[in-house]
């Protein structure tokens, strides 16, 4: 069996779909990628199976124009249609690989699933990947970018009901917005000029990008860490395999993880606690991030007893003179293998991230960055199931930050919680057969 995937070169995305990539080498399916710019570099980078056998196509394509940095950019996009003649390289591209590689499967990236509808000759191969929560709306349940729990009162309902509101009105107001320049009003327009329906394909009432009806999709994470919904949809799957527990790291990495032992091991501080925000930190809110890191430096050095160990990514410039007794500033580390060193992760709650902590039973802080991606509804989950606890990563005092964190590194409930719910996961792992699911869908 034969499958292609047309995915993003941004890491959150690649890095979730390395144990489905374990899983497909052990079965000795055949794999071909197709990405954006650096999209192969990152999973061939970042996965520890042997890049042999995998065949890699990435045509350095230009990515459609999201942000805008004036209006002057924007304006001069439409008038140039500048988005559309990129998506029509893109799918060209796109088309060429399947005709090529002669695909059982083509698995695009839920992000990506605009390009479903440029490919109507094709679409019968095709099946969507999603690296976060299940996000269609259920009407108890309140979006994937929302803050809020879900408690199931009359008054929770309707909180609910005003936030997915606002997101069908932002949705509306893209249009004006991006001044058209919009990637689904892109597709839309090209699938239109090649005499193709988008009609009743779309589905519209869920959170991020558009989905399409009537087409599988797998969501490689889990439906034990969601709210309590209704069910999925008919065509959805969770595969529940988004922790890979043996990525490659590199050898500066690996070192430092040495150096993190020997720091446990001397015991001069009673808790090790770890400091990462993404490696989209800087993009996310980059204001915030660098204002939260340096607060928790501050309370960190008031902090003797406790040992604070920061990947700074893209802000070790900032950083790198916080170093001190107590406080230990990496550019990265290799968090899958350091984390069961830690006695508490702060997290920008990334849905790998956060993953990765309950299966190495490690409660989190979380500091979702902004709303416009699923951080805020998994932080939302993290409090829901008592794994960990949430602060504004841009009002949270040093006196906030120390309670919670006081309170994660010493009540028992939060350990207590995350492996009970990591147990819930394995069991989740143990039920789902993944590749006859493929092959089934390969064969429809």
């Amino acid at each position: 069996m034969k499958m292609l995937f047309w995915i993003p070169s941004a890491s959150g995305h690649t890095v979730a779909c390395q144990p489905l990539l374990h899983i497909c080498n052990a079965a000795n399916l055949e794999l071909a990628f197709v990405s954006e710019k650096d999209g192969s570099y990152f999973i061939s980078k970042q996965t520890s199976v042997s890049s042999t056998g995998f065949l890699f196509q990435n045509k350095e394509l230009e990515r459609e124009h999201g942000f805008h940095e004036s209006m002057l950019d924007l304006f001069g996009d439409w008038l140039s249609d500048k988005n559309y003649k990129i998506f029509a390289n893109q799918i060209q591209h796109l088309e060429q690989q399947i005709v090529a590689y002669n695909p059982d499967l083509v698995l695009i990236d839920s992000f990506l699933s605009r390009f479903y509808f440029a490919l109507p000759s094709f679409q019968s191969k095709m099946v969507l990947f999603n690296t976060q929560m299940n996000n269609y709306r259920d009407q108890k349940l309140p979006p994937l970018n929302s803050s809020l729990l879900y408690e199931g009162s009359i008054f929770n309902q309707l909180v609910i009901s005003m936030a997915w509101i606002r997101i069908n009105i932002e949705k509306a107001l893209r249009p004006f917005h991006t001044f058209w320049q919009d990637s689904w009003i892109t597709a839309k327009r090209f699938a239109q000029k090649n005499g193709y329906s988008t009609k009743d394909a779309i589905w519209y009432n869920k959170c991020f990008h558009p989905g399409i009806k009537n087409i599988p999709e797998l969501i490689l994470g889990y439906q034990s860490f969601d709210f309590p919904r209704s069910k999925p949809k008919v065509e959805q799957h969770y595969l529940a395999i988004q922790y890979n527990p043996q990525p490659n790291f590199a050898q500066n990495e690996l070192e430092i993880h040495d150096q993190l032992v020997l720091v446990k091991e001397k015991g001069n501080f009673s808790k090790l606690v770890f400091c990462a925000l993404g490696t989209l930190s800087a993009t996310h809110n980059k204001k915030g991030s660098v204002m939260v890191l340096k607060k928790l430096v501050k309370l960190f050095q008031n902090r003797p007893e406790w040992c604070l160990v920061i990947a700074s990514n893209s802000f070790h410039r900032e950083l790198k003179e916080s170093q001190g007794q107590n406080i230990l500033v990496y550019e990265t580390i290799a968090q899958v293998k350091s984390l069961p060193l830690f006695d508490l992760m702060i997290t920008h709650a990334g849905a790998n991230s956060v993953y990765e902590c309950i299966h190495n039973e490690v409660p989190m802080l979380a500091l979702p960055l902004n709303a416009r991606w699923d951080q805020n509804g998994n932080a939302a989950r993290i409090v829901y199931h008592n794994i960990g606890l949430r602060a504004n990563v841009n009002r949270a005092s040093t006196k906030e930050l120390d309670g919670k964190i006081k309170s994660l590194l010493t009540e028992p409930a939060f350990k207590q919680n995350i492996k009970a719910l990591k147990a819930k996961m394995v069991q989740e792992e143990q039920r789902v057969e993944v590749i006859p699911l493929l092959r089934s869908l390969g064969g429809r």
